[in-house]
């Protein structure tokens, strides 16, 4: 009789020391495989730069933002299906300015397969998004900040994470249309301008990038490869 009772209390103590590893402070199954990894995108950061420091009515200037958007690879704006979220930069017009001609880092050679399509990548770690800035002659004077956002996704481990946005905001500052403004050294360090080279070998380079670009219609062959 006394077995009997002695294997009822101590039957619960042997079968914790047998699972210890299966059994969580509440009793709850704690196995690796019942655990979800979620992946996150890692934060965003973003830097402003326009080529002037103030803007005159009724001139357009040029103008950038540099975005850090982490180590991993991003679905390219040029991306026209709807599967996943190519890069886009938007913002609101606001009293007499316009933001317009939006130019995107170039896609890499490499390829995101989805469902039987290849999907266009650009690197993420360090996307700079040039446009530019119209003032109108009758825009609002004085400091402005215009409001819009980026929405982009990421591709980790061919992968598609969910796809983020990020509000973001453009200082100016609008002069009259015969005020002195002086160049942003910022933007020009960052950017620069046109090497004088380029502007030398330009009557040659052209007929040569025409001359290879037909050659590759007539081949039919993908050039941006």
């Amino acid at each position: 009789m006394w077995r009997s009772i002695l294997a009822v209390i101590l039957m619960p103590t042997l079968l914790w020391a047998q699972n210890p590893q299966e059994m969580g402070a509440e009793g709850k199954s704690q196995t690796p495989d019942s655990k979800i990894v979620e992946q996150k995108a890692p934060e965003s950061t973003y830097q402003a730069f326009t080529q002037m420091q103030a803007i005159r009515r009724g001139t357009t200037e040029k103008a950038a933002l540099l975005f850090s958007l982490g180590p991993d690879a991003v679905i390219s704006p040029r991306y026209r299906g709807d599967k996943v979220i190519p890069l886009k930069l938007e913002f609101t017009s606001s009293d007499g300015l316009r933001i317009s001609s939006f130019e995107f880092p170039p896609d890499t050679k490499n390829r995101f397969d989805l469902e039987n399509e290849r999907i266009p990548l650009i690197w993420g770690a360090e996307a700079a998004v040039r446009f530019k800035v119209s003032a109108s002659r009758n825009a609002t004077l004085g400091d402005r900040v215009l409001q819009g956002k980026l929405t982009y996704q990421i591709v980790r481990d061919n992968v598609p994470l969910p796809a983020q946005e990020i509000a973001v905001q453009l200082p100016l500052t609008v002069v009259d249309h015969d005020a002195a403004a002086n160049k942003n050294p910022e933007y020009k360090q960052r950017f620069g301008g046109t090497p004088m080279l380029v502007w030398i070998l330009a009557p040659v380079l052209i007929p040569i990038v025409a001359v290879i670009i037909l050659g590759c219609a007539i081949v039919r062959i993908d050039c941006s490869e």
